[in-house]
């Protein structure tokens, strides 16, 4: 499988988040707009409203964080990547 981003400081990085009962969506710098099921995260999709919408965008767009759930995501590995 080959991925459109060859160098690393193409990385996508998040410039805002929202999260709803059924999705994840995540708008990144680069102008393009990612949405997934938040099934696709156990703790995001059994936490309660306040606990989903309580979240930060971390190390620079590379990580989305839920204090309240202790839990996080990273922006890269949405997209099947890894951030070394």
């Amino acid at each position: 499988m080959s991925s459109s981003i060859s160098r690393p400081d193409r990385y996508p990085l998040a410039a805002s988040v929202a999260v709803d009962r059924a999705r994840l969506h995540v708008a990144l710098r680069d102008g393009r707009e990612l949405s997934v099921p938040v099934v696709w995260f156990d703790w995001l999709a059994e936490a309660s409203d306040e606990q989903r919408a309580d979240h930060q965008i971390i190390e620079d767009g590379q990580g989305i964080w839920w204090e309240q759930l202790d839990e996080g995501v990273s922006v890269p590995g949405l997209f099947g990547l890894s951030h070394t």
